[in-house]
């Protein structure tokens, strides 16, 4: 006995079309198949050539009044302490604290396209701090048994120079120039993005130890 089976011509069109999809068929809904995609931000590694050298980032006028007193009693017979007065001299002064960062002869900084993170080296401060010496002024009186007057003042004349520094470290001047000093690399790098690049980006500068978090809250971001 013979049977004859016609197989219509849409039935072998699409058993053709099942054998050239079934490779990627297989693979696409293989049990247990995982598929991630991910998406990174594109850096780009942006180095700014400096040549080395000083910038100056800050610098702050302040108004400082040292004074120094010498009450030491005279010893009678290097016995009896005798008191006569205190000496007081006194030096008032308007002092240019000046920051400044040493510049690497190249300077990376980390870019993505909508924002660049600049880490700056340690801020210094200059010294020795320079004076205004139109509005310095010196005063010193002698305690009532004394005649020291002049050498106490010339003591404290001596000891301006490290007295100057401890006051320009101080952060009540030191945190209005790393204020000013933050917005000065933040034009700095700007300049220098704009010309090379002719693009703008938001720029974050960051100070040794600060955190981004941190960078950004001081410079209003």
């Amino acid at each position: 006995m013979q049977i004859n089976i016609r197989i219509g011509a849409g039935a072998v069109l699409a058993a053709a079309v099942l054998w050239w999809a079934w490779p990627a068929m297989k693979t696409h809904f293989a049990p247990g198949r995982q598929v991630t995609t991910e998406a990174a931000s594109s850096r780009e590694p942006v180095v700014i050539p400096t040549h080395g050298g000083i910038l100056v980032i800050a610098r702050i006028k302040g108004y400082e009044t040292f004074t120094r007193s010498d009450a030491e009693p005279v010893k009678l017979f290097s016995l009896i302490p005798i008191p006569l007065g205190t000496t007081v001299s006194e030096v008032r002064t308007a002092a240019l604290y000046q920051y400044q960062i040493k510049l690497a002869e190249k300077w990376p900084i980390d870019c993505t396209p909508a924002r660049c993170i600049v880490r700056t080296g340690p801020v210094e401060l200059a010294t020795p701090v320079a004076i205004y010496p139109e509005e310095t002024s010196r005063k010193t009186q002698s305690g009532w048994g004394r005649f020291d007057k002049a050498d106490n003042l010339k003591a404290l004349e001596k000891e301006l120079g490290t007295l100057l520094e401890r006051r320009g470290n101080d952060p009540r001047n030191r945190d209005v120039g790393l204020r000013d000093g933050r917005e000065t690399v933040r034009e700095f790098v700007a300049t220098w993005l704009k010309k090379e690049t002719g693009r703008s980006r938001d720029i974050l500068v960051l100070f040794p130890g600060e955190a981004q978090s941190a960078g950004a809250a001081a410079a209003g971001t």
